[in-house]
């Protein structure tokens, strides 16, 4: 084994020099950053009662109220309206970074209506679903009511046509009449449509094609509220952010 020579510098008074041999102790390892998401209100609810242990310039702050917003003058808080979100980043910059989103994302008992998608349906497929999904309507009779209308068209129609045919290809045109006379117009919803807020009641219009009898659902309430409401419950989280954290950087990108 190769000896090599150390040198040893003993200053200040001291007189004695003490070697040890073995494994030194592992180094500590800082915490890792985190990234949580959710609802809309995510952020706002991390910043209503955030951790005792937001850094600054890696200052520790345990319990600190007051020092709180000076912590944050190193994080801050990202909407993006067109997607719907809001992120808060928390001690930018550092290993420990910290991302909480909230995203304003459209409920799935309202999604799975697919309203205004151009989803079709057969008029029995659409009995069927609105039979097993009867919870949301008004009232379960009005759904049940709406399931024997649905179940019944297409016996009617082939009646319609049969009665009345000319022999001479009017056939869509009596479809037509059909429809108009057998399915009711529209029906009432019960459903949240983003998630985290409370249920709306929302009229639902039914389209059926006269040439496949196929069935799509159509909203233009619902088209209303999405658009309408989104930047409303955006700019209520970030009034609520506001207060509590009065110095937080907030931008919109």
């Amino acid at each position: 084994m190769e000896n090599k020579e150390i040198k040893v510098t003993v200053e200040n008074g001291v007189k004695e020099l003490v070697v040890r041999h073995g494994k030194a102790e592992p180094v500590a390892e800082f915490r890792k950053g985190v990234k949580v998401s959710g609802t809309l209100s995510l952020p706002r609810i991390h910043l209503t009662n955030p951790p005792k242990s937001l850094t600054s310039k890696g200052l520790l702050v345990i319990g600190d109220k007051d020092n709180i917003d000076n912590v944050l003058a190193y994080s801050y808080l990202e909407v993006n309206r067109d997607k719907g979100s809001i992120d808060f980043i928390e001690d930018a910059g550092n290993a420990w970074e910290n991302t909480y989103s909230g995203i304003l994302e459209k409920d799935e008992r309202f999604e799975k209506f697919n309203i205004n998608t151009g989803k079709s349906y057969t008029t029995l497929e659409l009995a069927e679903f609105i039979k097993m999904n009867r919870s949301h309507f008004e009232t379960r009779e009005k759904a049940m009511l709406l399931v024997s209308s649905l179940r019944n068209f297409k016996a009617k129609v082939d009646k319609d046509i049969e009665n009345a045919d000319d022999g001479r290809g009017n056939r869509k045109i009596l479809l037509a009449q059909a429809v108009d006379s057998n399915i009711p117009e529209s029906f009432k919803i019960n459903v949240p449509i983003f998630k985290g807020y409370d249920k709306q009641i929302i009229e639902v219009e039914i389209s059926i094609d006269a040439g496949d009898l196929s069935c799509t659902l159509i909203s233009p309430e619902a088209n209303d509220y999405i658009e309408e409401v989104k930047d409303s419950l955006i700019d209520a989280e970030i009034a609520q952010i506001r207060e509590l954290h009065p110095t937080l950087r907030i931008f919109e990108v």
